[in-house]
């Protein structure tokens, strides 16, 4: 049904051409540069954390620890308040 109506305007307008691929193309570019932005978060994040610990392991211990209670605490499959997601996530700013 779509296919015939599209030739029928094809007919009718022969000079004009219709195409949706310059919006998957601005996607794939700003998903490329958020892959690159987060890489060099993640980075930036190792690097302070290794001047405040004066250690290069332990940086990488809370990287990898932080994802890895993400998972957990999802896995549980409970229902949880809003409240207790606060006090369980250590990526909360301020304090109690």
């Amino acid at each position: 049904m779509i296919a015939s109506e599209r030739e029928k305007i094809r007919a009718r307008h022969p000079g004009i051409n219709l195409d949706f691929s310059g919006e998957l193309e601005d996607i794939e570019k700003s998903l490329a540069a958020m892959q690159t932005l987060s890489l060099l978060g993640v980075g930036i994040i190792y690097l302070i954390l290794a001047a405040q610990f004066a250690s290069y392991w332990q940086p990488l211990v809370i990287l990898v620890a932080v994802p890895l209670l993400y998972v957990a605490f999802i896995r549980q499959r409970k229902p949880v308040a809003r409240a207790s997601l606060l006090r369980c996530f250590p990526l909360r700013f301020g304090g109690e």
